[in-house]
């Protein structure tokens, strides 16, 4: 028996209020163990897009690609798919491109196999096939702000050369010449750039289109400066590739096995209660019924976390992972998200996002100090002393009728000089930026390739 129940039996007296007593403080004891050990449970199983039945027997995968995607993305294409486990029995590349027409994709490919000898073993065929890409360029007005130093010093501080470990404040005090600052009138040459991809992927063995879809990206580059490291065809081939990772995203859609925790909400309201029966019917393996619980929890509290979270990991099992990805996101904003530790939104976001947006592979601006100096977190890319960069700002376009990323738009809103080399952090001199948009963290270097 715990200490602290000894001690509160020791100075009752022996009667049958004390056996009451024992009786209800053992019942709170248990209670009280039983709410620890049902904080949550964990369940794990594999992640797809869509139900595995759909891919069933889908294992030799016959791929026509459109020949106005470049030979790169051919080659992304073949990589990928064939290091996806669905397709054990191969992956075989369509010498000739297809174009699904008509009202019934399944009519198409039935008589595309009859009329191709190469197709008449495949379990599934896939056909990616390009339905507009255009480019509009305009020129707009803009002003930047330029630091000029001496003519016989090519870059000097105001407040002290960074060290390392100072964040670009000196360790003493230091004077230095004074800078100037001046406006140079710029255009900036904008690129709206329509990419259309149409993915469908027919299951033969089934008879069914598992997958049509519009992949749709309207994406926009703005470069100001006189030597821009973004050039147009690069970001054409930037473009290019987040269309074809959403493809192929449903194109291997069996991912790892993943694990989850279902929450018990602690100290439950009439709504948390119901959120811990649905816990328990999944206990019993009665998914389908604790969903149910979870919705009706919902639909009278839209942010209730424990439900959104609850409800969002039975989606994902079930292959409806865009539904999970909305209410996990929906479930990290909740008022008591924090009392679900793990950010699951946070995870698939990160596995899942799309390759234009470049935050982890471009040097990042970590911090902006005084004297108009930045450091650079570079991990994979090597940054050159004396050498200038352009800074480009990244940001989703999400039409207004739609909460999905249509597009990127990817903006160039400075220029710095490397002026040093750092283990974590590498010094560098903003030289000029778009006076409507100082560079700040979070913006990206992109070097010239």
């Amino acid at each position: 028996m715990p200490s602290i129940l000894r001690k509160t039996f020791s100075i009752l007296p022996h009667s049958c209020g004390r056996s009451r007593l024992r009786a209800a403080l053992f019942g709170l004891f248990a209670l009280l163990l039983g709410s620890c050990a049902k904080d949550e449970i964990e369940v794990q199983y594999p992640q797809m897009l869509n139900t595995a039945e759909q891919y069933s027997e889908l294992k030799k995968l016959v791929v026509a690609v459109d020949p106005k995607l470049s030979d790169t993305a051919r080659a992304l294409i073949q990589k990928t798919l064939q290091e996806c486990a669905l397709y054990e029995g191969g992956v075989q590349m369509l010498d000739k491109p297809a174009r699904v027409s008509g009202p019934n994709p399944k009519d198409y490919f039935d008589a595309l196999i009859k009329r191709t000898p190469s197709l008449q073993d495949a379990h599934g065929i896939i056909t990616l096939q390009v339905e507009e890409s255009t480019a509009l360029s305009q020129l707009d007005k803009t002003q930047a702000m330029v630091f000029q130093d001496l003519k016989d010093i090519n870059w000097f501080p105001s407040y002290g050369i960074p060290t390392p470990q100072t964040l670009g404040f000196p360790q003493k005090p230091e004077i230095a010449p004074e800078w100037k600052i001046k406006k140079r009138e710029a255009l900036v040459r904008t690129e709206k750039l329509q990419y259309i991809v149409r993915f469908v992927l027919y299951n033969r063995v089934t008879g069914k289109i598992i997958e049509d879809r519009v992949i749709n990206s309207q994406s926009v580059l703005a470069n100001y400066s006189r030597k821009s490291s973004l050039k147009s065809e690069r970001f054409v081939a930037m473009v290019e590739r987040s269309v074809l990772d959403e493809a192929l995203f449903y194109a291997c859609p069996a991912r790892n096995i993943v694990k989850r925790k279902l929450h018990y909400q602690k100290h439950p309201d009439a709504l948390g209660q119901m959120v811990n029966e649905g816990v328990d019917l999944v206990r019993e393996n009665r998914w389908a019924l604790a969903a149910t619980k979870w919705t009706n929890v919902l639909l009278k509290d839209p942010k209730q976390a424990f439900a959104l979270h609850n409800l969002a990991v039975h989606q994902e099992r079930q292959g409806d992972f865009f539904k999970a990805w909305e209410n996990f996101r929906l479930a990290a904003q909740a008022p008591l998200s924090k009392l679900i530790p793990e950010r699951v939104y946070d995870e698939l976001r990160a596995a899942y996002l799309p390759a234009v947006d470049t935050a982890g592979v471009f040097p990042q601006v970590a911090f902006v100090t005084g004297g108009n100096w930045v450091y650079v977190h570079s991990t994979d890319t090597k940054l050159d002393e004396g050498r200038t960069y352009s800074v480009y700002r990244i940001e989703p376009l999400i039409p207004p009728d739609t909460s999905r990323t249509s597009g990127q738009l990817v903006r160039e809103i400075g220029v710095v000089r490397v002026v040093g080399s750092g283990d974590l952090y590498i010094p560098a001199r903003i030289r000029e930026y778009v006076q409507d948009a100082p560079i700040k963290p979070g913006d990206l270097l992109i070097p010239d390739l």
